[in-house]
């Protein structure tokens, strides 16, 4: 349940990024503010539940806490798009969805007619999706004294035998530095 705070907690973050630039476009910029309220609260519950749990990490919480990631991603990132009133509740969490799964699908016809926000917002989705939300929390779990590679196994796709580096904390501060030098690059 720990993870699952700090993943909602680093949404809550994510989600006030755009508010400079809904600003600064004159957006409203309540979509973004409401969407990261809900997200942190829900956050702090759940880090104050766990203080002095369990940290133990069997296979099947693994796969627990990678499912509970991405449906509670996916739905705390559809509401800028429908607080916004930008897009429907199944758009929106299509959207989201579509976004932090990197799939390529979209329910926007015309995305250029997008507040310039709400593109920033979308953007970000599928930037975070591309490594994987979870390869995000594995690089945060050895600083909670968590196991990770219960995660990483079922958030890998196929038959993977082998990692960049031993230690899988390792390989996600790597792969992310490579990702962001490219995001910056360009």
């Amino acid at each position: 349940i720990e993870i699952l705070a700090v993943l909602l907690l680093g949404l809550a973050a994510l989600e006030c990024v755009p508010i400079p630039v809904a600003w600064s476009y004159g957006e409203p910029m309540a979509p973004f503010l409401w969407s990261a309220v809900p997200a942190a609260l829900l956050g702090g519950i759940l880090v104050a539940s766990t203080r002095g749990a369990d940290r133990q990490m069997r296979a099947r919480d693994g796969l627990l806490v990678v499912s509970a990631a991405w449906i509670l991603i996916s739905a705390f990132g559809a509401l800028p798009y429908l607080l916004g009133n930008h897009l429907g509740l199944a758009d929106a969490l299509f959207e989201s969805t579509s976004g932090f799964t990197t799939t390529g699908s979209t329910v926007v016809t015309n995305v250029e007619s997008l507040p310039r926000s709400i593109l920033l917002w979308r953007s970000m989705t599928q930037w975070i999706g591309g490594m994987g939300i979870i390869v995000l929390t594995v690089a945060i779990l050895p600083y909670l004294g968590i196991g990770g590679m219960q995660l990483f196994k079922y958030e890998v796709p196929g038959p993977v035998k082998g990692k960049l580096s031993p230690r899988i904390a390792d390989t996600a501060r790597r792969l992310y530095f490579i990702y962001v030098s490219l995001t910056a690059a360009a």
